[in-house]
């Protein structure tokens, strides 16, 4: 149960942080929307359901862990790179970085289609992650 209770306080802080790097920003950066497949998507849904899903639940609104989509999420203003760095470091509990790198673009690609980003021609890759200044929903 504590490391619930740690792993709500440190998405909460992530999405403070977020919020006031967001307001400090006077103009938006130049940003290159990420990509992704919907055969990316597909699979991430797998591997979210796999490794995810017992906390925030199969539709991602949340369960042990916070909503990671829908009116209750807190990463919808997050910017692709933030939910990555934060995805690949902590998650999931009890084998925080453990999963590969593809499943990893796989599940963010999931995130980014429940959250309203449509899928593209180009899968996910780092790099496109990186260049991305969009919120995760695709806006700002």
């Amino acid at each position: 149960m504590n490391a619930r209770i740690a792993l709500i306080a440190a998405l909460t802080a992530l999405a403070t942080a977020a919020g006031a790097r967001a307001a400090n920003t006077s103009a938006p950066a130049a940003s290159t929307a990420a990509s992704y497949t919907s055969g990316q998507a597909y699979a991430g849904r797998f591997a979210f359901i796999h490794n995810c899903a017992e906390c925030h639940g199969a539709t991602l609104g949340g369960h042990f862990g916070p909503a990671l989509a829908g009116p209750h999420s807190n990463v919808p203003w997050q910017t692709p790179l933030a939910v990555y760095t934060y995805m690949t470091q902590q998650m999931p509990v009890g084998n925080a970085g453990g999963l590969p790198q593809t499943q990893y673009l796989a599940i963010e690609a999931f995130i980014m289609e429940m959250n309203g980003r449509r899928a593209g021609t180009r899968p996910l890759t780092l790099a496109a992650i990186k260049a991305d200044k969009l919120q995760l929903d695709g806006s700002k």
